[in-house]
């Protein structure tokens, strides 16, 4: 052996080292014996220098430390297993969800396997597997897995997890659309919300519930009409919960509505159309009215009625055309409102005339003519000549 401030040669003949090598061996009989040990052995050696070499006796070829992981030289004698394919498995699931299942195809050369869980979730069947059911808490992060042999680990194949939790309970604004038996129900939409439940009862303890809304799924909307037929002047209740495949929210605050009662009094106005057997009556309309009556008849005190239009039901309209009437006439008209609860009372009176009909010579001698107001026919009382104006 020579030794040399350049380097250190080992050889029979006592040559120099080589001026480019810091070691120099040189034999025709013996090898240089790197330092054999497992990949357990390997693992543990604290702070590897970056470049250091060992023989791995597990996979039965050279190693070296890149500075961050044990690389094989080369791949005869075996290597640590490829990295897992894709992980199949729910990516978003709900908090706390149990028995969530996970899996990858097998990997070749790998002899078992490691899964790595978010925090609070744990590995509840299969570790060292392909296949895996997990338990979750409410965090989420990453599914992972590694491939291992005696040889190595592989990187890790990874899936990201999103935690689903319970939408926020959403708030019950005002009803709309109110009549005396149907309301809408309002609310606003809560995030991450699939569906809501809608309860309507008629106290404000909700223990007692109408018919069909007690806990009703009305679907993913922010309204709804009551569509039980509910009773006129009654107050009800009604919250609302949002929900999702996860959970469901608590309830919402509680809104008090009443339905309508007995409809105000419409105000008759102007007839028109008015020609000398019929004319249009015309009204106001009034909220909560379903229908209107009405009345027509030739004295102001309504003792006697127009033929068919004694509460005559015409509809929830605010006109109505009144028919068959008698030329140059007098007649009054008045409405009510109706809804299920009640009938308003009556609203002002109208006062109708129709029109006369056409002056008929006919009903006067030949060369006169009728200068009776309103003529209605023939057999004129007061005939005078044509070339004369009426008294």
């Amino acid at each position: 052996m020579g030794l040399f401030a350049q380097g250190v040669a080992i050889n029979p003949t006592g040559a120099s080292p080589d001026n480019s090598a810091i070691f120099d061996v040189n034999s025709t009989t013996k090898g240089n014996l790197f330092p054999r040990m497992t990949t357990a052995q390997r693992d543990a050696i604290a702070s590897p220098a970056n470049g250091l070499i060992i023989y791995n006796i597990d996979c039965n070829n050279f190693n070296y430390y890149n500075g961050s992981a044990w690389i094989p030289i080369n791949s005869v004698g075996g290597s640590a297993p490829a990295t897992p394919g894709a992980i199949t498995g729910n990516t978003i699931v709900c908090v706390n969800a149990t028995g969530e299942a996970y899996s990858i195809s097998i990997v070749s050369g790998a002899t078992a396997y490691t899964w790595i869980v978010p925090a609070g979730a744990t590995v509840a069947t299969g570790q060292g597997t392909t296949a895996i059911t997990v338990d979750y808490g409410s965090t989420a992060g990453n599914v992972c897995v590694t491939a291992s042999n005696n040889c190595g680990t592989s990187a890790a194949s990874c899936t990201a997890i999103t935690i689903n939790t319970a939408p926020a309970a959403p708030t019950a604004t005002v009803a709309t659309g109110i009549t005396s038996t149907a309301f809408d129900a309002n609310w606003t939409a809560s995030g991450g919300a699939t569906t809501y439940y809608l309860d309507v009862a008629t106290d404000a303890g909700f223990t007692a519930f109408i018919s069909g809304y007690n806990n009703n799924n009305v679907g993913n909307v922010t309204t709804h009409t009551i569509t039980t037929t509910l009773t006129c002047g009654t107050t009800y209740y009604y919250r609302v919960r949002a929900s999702n495949a996860c959970a469901t929210s608590a309830n919402s605050n509680t809104i008090t509505q009443a339905t309508a009662s007995t409809p105000s009094t419409p105000t008759a106005t102007a007839a028109t159309g008015i020609t000398s057997s019929a004319f249009t009556a015309n009204w106001t309309s009034v909220s909560g009215a379903t229908s209107y009556r009405l009345d027509v008849s030739t004295v102001n005190t309504f003792s006697s009625y127009v033929s068919g239009y004694n509460n005559k039901n015409v509809g929830g309209v605010t006109s109505s055309s009144v028919t068959g009437l008698a030329c140059g006439t007098t007649y009054y008209y008045r409405v009510r409102a109706v809804n299920s609860c009640a009938t308003s009372g009556n609203s002002n009176t109208i006062t109708v005339n129709t029109t006369g009909g056409l002056i008929d010579f006919s009903g006067c001698p030949a060369g006169q003519k009728c200068c009776e107001p309103g003529f209605c026919g023939s057999g004129c009382a007061i005939c005078i000549p044509i070339a004369s104006v009426c008294p």
